[in-house]
């Protein structure tokens, strides 16, 4: 995952999953990693005018830990459930873009993370998928001349796709992302892609 980017990093997970015969599953997982040079990429600070700031890439270490609670279940033969939500931590240390500790945590992180879909098999080659994602709010900070600490709003996102099955070799897929244009940003002063749409074609031998 994006957030654990490091050069070396140590982490266990515990997992624990109750089956409902063939209809579904529950399950319960708690993870850790230690993350040594975690890589940061941000604004620092610097003696210069107009602007008193340069992008810079650099490390810092990092601890993330938590909890994901996730399961399925067909309602159906042909109409499957699922969701999963996620409650996480960190804790940042050493981190020479931020000498006066001002924030502790790393940048962009969301302590809640949840998502609820289905696959609804329509016919043996047509499957139509859907999916909420919701990501909690975000900290960050702009390491200018004047320290700032800000927050980015937690958002939800709504996709979908329809995938036929031509034959043994061939998908046809149509989908669509974000179909509410929703406006977010995943980093402070660069808005996401609102709605988007598209169509792919997958050819296995």
């Amino acid at each position: 995952m994006d957030q654990f980017r490091g050069r070396n990093t140590r982490g266990a997970d515990l997992a624990y999953k109750y089956a409902f015969d063939d209809k579904g599953f529950v399950k319960l997982s708690c993870f850790y990693y230690n993350i040594q040079d975690y890589i940061l990429h941000k604004a620092v600070y610097v003696n210069r005018a107009p602007s008193y700031q340069a992008w810079a890439a650099y490390n810092a270490d990092a601890e993330i830990y938590g909890t994901t609670l996730s399961g399925s279940y067909a309602l159906l033969d042909n109409l499957q459930l699922r969701a999963a939500v996620t409650y996480q931590d960190n804790k940042k240390t050493n981190d020479p873009g931020d000498p006066n500790g001002m924030m502790d945590k790393l940048e962009y992180v969301p302590n809640w993370k949840s998502t609820v879909g289905s696959t609804w098999k329509i016919t043996e080659d047509l499957t139509f998928d859907a999916a909420l994602t919701y990501v909690g709010e975000r900290n960050y900070y702009i390491n200018t001349a004047n320290l700032s600490k800000g927050t980015l709003s937690p958002y939800t996102t709504l996709g979908a796709s329809l995938s036929y099955k031509v034959d043994k070799h061939l998908t046809v897929e149509a989908y669509a992302d974000n179909i509410t244009n929703t406006q977010y940003q995943e980093c402070w002063g660069y808005p996401a892609l609102g709605f988007n749409a598209g169509v792919s074609i997958k050819w296995e031998l």
